[in-house]
This record gives C-alpha cells, sequence and structure tokens, in this order.
C-alpha cells in the first residue's frame, strides 16, 4: 500500500461518513470536503436507513450502568419498533422517489446497544430479506451515482436527499416518532451530561 494511505490496525481506511450526516454549510464547502476526501484516496460512505439507534443507546447505558436490566429491555423493544417502523418508511420512500429500493446502508454506532443487541436487529433485517453485503458492493448500485446536492445543517439519509432534489420533501411529522418515555429519558440524560 502507498504509505500516504490512511491505516488502521493494519486495515486501510477506505470510507468517510460525515459526523451528523452534516455535509457543511452549503454546496462550494461540501464540495470542497469531496475533493479532499477523493484525493486522500476515501469514499464517502452513504446512509439510507437511519433509526437514531445514538438516541437508544444513551438511554440504555444509562439502564444498564444501574444495572436496571428490565429498563434495558424496555429500551432494546423501542429500538427494535422504531428501527422497524424507519426501515418501512424509507423503503416506501425509496420506491416513491427512485422507483426500486437501492443497496441500503445502514448507519450503526459503537454503543452498547448495539454492542449486545445488533443480532437482534441483525435478526429483523433477515426477516424484511436482507442479507449484508459490503459498502462497495453496495455502491455498485446505480442509486449512489445520483446528483446530490443536498446542504443543511440537518444531517439526513441519501433517500433524503434524493426526494428533495426531485421536489419531493417530507410533510412535516412524517418520519415514524420515538416512544415518548424515551424522548423523556434521553433529555434528562442529555441536560445532565450536555448531550445534543
Amino acid at each position: 500500500q502507498p504509505a500516504d494511505e490512511p491505516r488502521l490496525g493494519g486495515q486501510t481506511l477506505k470510507y468517510f461518513r460525515y459526523p451528523y450526516l452534516d455535509m457543511g454549510a452549503d454546496l462550494a464547502t461540501r464540495r470542497q470536503a469531496e475533493t479532499f476526501l477523493a484525493d486522500h484516496n476515501y469514499r464517502i460512505a452513504p446512509v439510507t436507513f437511519d433509526a437514531w439507534d445514538w438516541y437508544f443507546a444513551q438511554v440504555y447505558a444509562d439502564a444498564r450502568s444501574g444495572k436496571d436490566t428490565a429498563e434495558e429491555q424496555r429500551v432494546v423493544q423501542s429500538w427494535l419498533a422504531h428501527s422497524a417502523a424507519m426501515f418501512d418508511f424509507y423503503e416506501k420512500k425509496a420506491r416513491t422517489v427512485l422507483v426500486h429500493e437501492p443497496a441500503e446502508v445502514l448507519l450503526a454506532h459503537d454503543t452498547w446497544l448495539e454492542a449486545e443487541h445488533f443480532q437482534d436487529l441483525a435478526a429483523l433485517l433477515r426477516k424484511r430479506g436482507y442479507q449484508f453485503i459490503s459498502l462497495d458492493q453496495a455502491l455498485e448500485d446505480q442509486a449512489y451515482a445520483l446528483p446530490d446536492t443536498y446542504v443543511s445543517d440537518v444531517g439526513l439519509t441519501s433517500i433524503d436527499h434524493w426526494a428533495i432534489e426531485r421536489g419531493l420533501p417530507d410533510p412535516p411529522d412524517a418520519k415514524p416518532k420515538i416512544d415518548q418515555w424515551v424522548q423523556d429519558k434521553y433529555n434528562a440524560i442529555a441536560a445532565v451530561k450536555k448531550l445534543p
């Protein structure tokens, strides 16, 4: 491998996902970042499924630190139900916007929730007919070559971007809501820990 290729633990780093899916304040900034990344041998990792696992993960971690296994399971069930609703939402939206459903890319985070229960999420995806493939294979889908000029301080999925490009934004409150009790717990934790 060339010496200038970024590496971690013996692996070449190939992909970059924008933190918070925030691609910059304007299109010029976004294009500048894309050029920089391409010049350093990175491909941008898109996201089509975002079920806000990080949000549930905070509540799960709080229950785990308090050794409240009943609460942990309650969070897991809420997260899985919300994930299923978000998968429904984005599958339908993709078929509306693109006519076909692309090879999906799931956003998942390195948290206790994912570490201890990703197998539950994987089972949910397999029940829906999904199989796991590499990101390289997923990016061969023609959808990922579509024009994308979206910029905003609100991070959204690629499916959202393509919808906006075609003048098909979501009506207000279209996406499935997180259970209120999870929101309340997250807000309480965020107030103490100063989370976003």
